[in-house]
């Protein structure tokens, strides 16, 4: 047993840094060895997702909750490969099972809120913990691969709109995860704070040294705080997790020095419908005339905008829009 043990921690670190051919491998011996070991079944089961390898995935959660019917995290893992394999039913029924052992599991009520058309204000700031703290050593790899450019493409049009000379005083990465759109930026900023609410994905951040002060924090409740004043705020990626903006457009108001600039990204929605929309993938998405209209009643002004496929997710390209905006007060 203890020989198992070691092996199953090798390989969950394995999982961890995304080694994903050095897991599958190891946890499929742990299970043939061990082929009870419920947790081992599960980890199989993710490492499988990732991999792409949906129906063997499902097949592993499956059999984890057999073994040990009120493995919560388990049960939640089944709903998510479900819910990647189209089979939405099964997911549903999946994330009610999570809910029925533990009745206040952010991560699936957000889900059962996105797979059944309850569009909610925001994630919980569980559900987004939940999602990036073992995320964090893998994330920019598998960001690279999805296609991610967003932050580099944020900083081409800012160099439209800013002399070549020119730095800003004091920027603002909100939602900073591991430092990408930090890394971007910084060459044009004297002063470059971060801010994310997963303190593993700060850990990554603090190690691209590009950033003066870090903080592990929700976007809202930092700027609710905060003293300082900025000339710069980016957001990229982050408002997925956030469908209502008004409070965020509110609060950068506040925080914001006359001609600061705001440069975020949003999944796009059709106009015609709601202002934001919760999608199955649990992530939202805004329509322009929403992002105009918080535009407008926070005074900023809108000088670039520009449609561009922001990632890939399971094959399928993501359309959304970057915008850049200009505080008029």
């Amino acid at each position: 047993m203890e020989e198992i043990s070691e092996q199953f921690q090798i390989a969950n670190k394995y999982l961890v840094e995304g080694k994903l051919e050095e897991a599958e491998e190891l946890f499929s011996r742990i299970i043939k060895a061990q082929p009870d070991f419920s947790d081992a079944h599960n980890k199989l089961g993710i490492v499988l997702k990732d991999c792409g390898k949906l129906e063997e995935a499902i097949r592993f959660h499956e059999r984890a909750v057999f073994l040990k019917p009120d493995f919560v995290e388990a049960h939640y893992k089944l709903s998510i490969a479900l819910r990647d394999a189209s089979r939405l039913d099964d997911a549903v029924a999946s994330c009610k099972r999570v809910l029925e052992l533990d009745p206040e599991n952010s991560p699936a009520i957000h889900m059962l809120s996105a797979l059944t058309g309850n569009t909610t204000g925001r994630a919980p700031a569980d559900y987004v913990t939940h999602l990036f703290d073992n995320f964090s050593k893998r994330f920019d790899c598998h960001s690279e691969g999805n296609g991610y450019r967003v932050p580099l493409i944020l900083r081409e049009l800012l160099n439209k709109h800013v002399d070549k000379e020119f730095f800003f005083e004091n920027a603002i990465d909100l939602g900073c995860g591991t430092g990408i759109s930090g890394s971007a930026i910084a060459s044009i900023t004297k002063r470059l704070s971060g801010v994310d609410l997963s303190e593993n994905m700060i850990q990554e951040a603090r190690g691209k040294g590009v950033y003066e002060k870090l903080y592990v924090d929700s976007v809202e409740k930092f700027l609710e705080n905060d003293t300082e004043q900025y000339d710069l705020f980016m957001c990229t990626d982050v408002f997925v997790y956030i469908g209502d903006l008004t409070p965020v457009f509110n609060l950068v108001r506040e925080r914001a020095l006359t001609n600061s600039i705001f440069a975020f990204s949003v999944e796009d929605v059709d106009s015609a419908g709601p202002d934001y929309v919760l999608r199955k993938s649990g992530r939202y998405a805004q329509s322009a005339l929403y992002i105009q209209s918080l535009a407008t009643a926070n005074t900023f002004k809108i000088i670039d905008k520009q449609t561009e496929i922001l990632r890939e997710d399971k094959g399928k390209t993501i359309q959304g829009s970057l915008y850049i905006l200009q505080y008029e007060n």
